[in-house]
């Protein structure tokens, strides 16, 4: 506890001491001067100013915000941080607050000592005296420059996405947890042949039916690539799907690769991306070269069968003249030896 503690004469040669118990009041200066403290360390900027906007109290992080020293704006007027030309919103918003309206805070730019325009985030409140009447206003001024630039990466990353998507090669279609597509880019609707109105708030299961595998099977919606990746959490790649293009009249092979997405840690994907590019092309002229395969394929088969034939034929006639050789030289030998009985028979017949 805290005393305050006097003593005064009440006649002559009589003291008296009066204790007062000032701990309640010892208490809230302490607690003011924390208050004090905790301001004058922040690294937001608190602002006094009066009702005609003069500067009445300047802490160290709106020194290090703006670039002044206390000592250099303390009783100038708080124009000298609002940039050349935009105009000064301080009435309208006092005026706000003093009628008690409630009041979120906003985001402006101010000017720093070195003429640099930095963007913030004032926090207005009123300030009254003991008799509730308003003196004035406190602004809590937040520097948020590094929010303003990993906005500004934000967006230009959406659009630089956003220009891809648009530009390239590959169709892409987004869905959400739902399997309804939210997001289609125009190559996707060449390539399958319907405009994106017809495509958003539908599914992959509704629009791609009638598809086929490679077999000619027909391809079931529900193992599409982008259900299967949102149902199981794990990216499908390479698969082949034939899709009727209505506009071309005709049939058209893709080949999609679908990657789920997840945010905040879910343990289930929130959307699915569904990229696909079409090889009808590629596919045409593989399965042209595998015709062509075949018939070569076949064509051997076929030479092999005759080359075959043409050795059985062969081996037939070597076999054959073999015979006839033989029967010639046993004919030969024939022929000699009648013509040696024919010689000797007439060379008896001579003698006689």
């Amino acid at each position: 506890m805290h005393f305050a503690v006097s003593a005064y004469s009440p006649e002559h040669g009589k003291f008296a001491t009066v204790f007062t118990d000032i701990t309640g009041r010892r208490n809230a200066e302490e607690k003011i001067a924390n208050l004090a403290s905790i301001v004058e360390s922040s690294d937001d900027a608190d602002i006094g100013k009066s009702l005609d906007g003069i500067i009445t109290s300047w802490n160290t992080g709106a020194g290090k915000i703006y670039g002044y020293s206390q000592e250099e704006v303390i009783g100038r007027n708080i124009s000298i941080l609002i940039p050349s030309g935009q105009s000064d919103d301080r009435e309208d918003l006092i005026d706000k607050i003093g009628r008690g309206e409630p009041f979120a805070h906003y985001e402006t730019q101010r000017i720093k000592k070195n003429g640099t325009l930095i963007p913030v985030s004032p926090t207005l409140s009123p300030v009254r005296d003991r008799m509730g009447k308003l003196i004035g206003a406190s602004t809590i001024v937040r520097d948020i420059p590094d929010r303003k630039k990993t906005e500004t990466a934000l967006r230009e990353s959406e659009e630089r996405h956003w220009l891809l998507s648009e530009t390239m090669l590959q169709g892409v279609i987004h869905q959400d947890a739902s399997e309804y597509i939210i997001a289609i880019n125009p190559t996707a609707e060449r390539i399958l042949g319907k405009i994106r109105e017809r495509f958003i708030g539908s599914s992959s299961v509704k629009e791609e039916h009638g598809t086929i595998r490679e077999d000619g099977a027909p391809f079931p919606g529900a193992e599409h690539p982008a259900i299967v990746a949102l149902r199981t959490g794990l990216p499908v790649r390479g698969v082949i799907m034939g899709v009727f293009n209505p506009v071309l009249n005709t049939l058209r092979w893709i080949r999609i690769d679908a990657v789920p997405v997840f945010h905040h840690a879910q343990a289930d994907p929130s959307e699915v991306y569904t990229v696909f590019e079409d090889i009808t092309g590629r596919k045409n002229a593989e399965d042209e070269l595998k015709r062509r395969h075949d018939d070569l394929n076949a064509a051997y088969e076929e030479l092999t069968s005759t080359q075959e034939e043409l050795r059985q034929t062969v081996d037939d006639l070597t076999s054959r003249e073999q015979q006839f050789t033989d029967a010639l030289a046993e004919k030969e030998v024939l022929l000699a030896e009648i013509h040696h009985r024919v010689k000797n028979n007439l060379t008896a017949f001579i003698s006689l």
